[in-house]
């Protein structure tokens, strides 16, 4: 590193040639999630579809878990009814799917991005308050 704190040119170089990798880590993501995602990513969603828009529409039913929890009981001190359990599981599968695949869109369409990057990094801590919002209410942790 430079003295003043700037970055050196070969560190420069290195941010520039950085590239996010995943891969799974379990069997059940390996050979039963990703198969899933990889069918989805790839003969499911239009190459028009913006991955970042991807990302946005992945955060609606968790945001409708978060104000049906909200409306229904604000305090978790009462029993919810079995719906609300159901569009918990529901909203957890969705962002996970859309989280899933909106990478692979991006990929596949060459439209990676550091915003998309950021974006999808926030809406993964938005999305996580909203889940645990649910555990909550299902807990009736008050």
């Amino acid at each position: 590193m430079a003295r003043n704190g700037d970055l050196t040119k070969k560190e420069l170089e290195n941010i520039k040639a950085f590239r996010y990798k995943t891969c799974g880590l379990t069997p059940v993501e390996i050979y039963i999630y990703e198969p899933f995602w990889n069918f989805l990513a790839n003969y499911c969603l239009p190459d028009w579809l913006a991955p970042n828009a991807l990302t946005l529409i992945g955060l609606c039913f968790p945001l409708v878990l978060l104000i049906t929890i909200c409306v229904l009981d604000p305090t978790f001190t009462q029993t919810l009814p079995q719906w609300v359990f159901v569009l918990a599981w529901f909203a957890q599968f969705w962002y996970q799917t859309i989280d899933a695949i909106d990478g692979k869109q991006a990929r596949r369409t060459d439209n990676c991005s550091p915003l998309g990057q950021i974006l999808d990094h926030n809406l993964d801590q938005i999305t996580f308050t909203c889940i645990m919002v649910g555990v909550c209410a299902t807990l009736r942790v008050n």
